[in-house]
């Protein structure tokens, strides 16, 4: 099965949660979560595969979480970066801008951090169709999601509606994946 027919039938099942959500709470923007949910529950699985969608979209994340965390650490530490700056102005006197040199010193580092986060999940990376395509991981992440949504929205209908709609997401991947390697 590919990313696109997870997708779409993630799409289908978010669909009919909306409006599940929709009868029970009316019309508000949160009836789009059930079908984001139920969407991701729904290509999750393939987190797992190096070439997949989900894999490729994850190591962008990783890299820009860290890249910008670590931007935010140097300029919440400034001190620091600017003591590297005057160690490294007493080795190499240079006729540039502090500010320049604090500037590249600090993308270099970010990029750094990036890149090292996104190797670091390279290796890590579960093998494909182990851990991410077990049925207690689609339930503990379907519950982990209930108790975000229900800590944030302090809703109990659209939180259990949410986590329903990422579990049946996921579920219906392992189930169309198991469908079609049968065949």
């Amino acid at each position: 099965m590919n990313f696109r027919e997870h997708f779409l039938f993630g799409t289908c099942i978010g669909i009919a949660f909306s409006v599940v959500l929709l009868f029970y709470e009316g019309f508000s923007l949160l009836i789009f979560l059930p079908l984001l949910s139920a969407i991701l529950g729904s290509v999750l699985p393939d987190i797992d595969h190096h070439a997949s969608i989900p894999f490729r979209t994850l190591k962008i994340l990783v890299f820009l979480f860290f890249f910008f965390g670590c931007l935010g650490v140097m300029i919440e530490h400034i001190e620091i970066l600017n003591a590297i700056i005057e160690y490294l102005f007493t080795i190499f006197p240079v006729n540039v801008s502090s500010e320049v040199i604090k500037f590249f010193i600090a993308v270099l580092i970010a990029v750094t951090a990036g890149i090292l986060s996104v190797i670091t999940l390279k290796i890590i990376k579960p093998a494909h169709r182990g851990i991410t395509h077990k049925k207690i991981f689609g339930m503990l992440a379907g519950f982990l999601l209930f108790l975000l949504f229900y800590y944030i929205f302090s809703n109990q209908n659209f939180s259990v509606i949410t986590a329903i709609s990422f579990i049946t997401g996921f579920f219906s991947h392992l189930a169309l994946d198991k469908f079609l390697f049968k065949m």
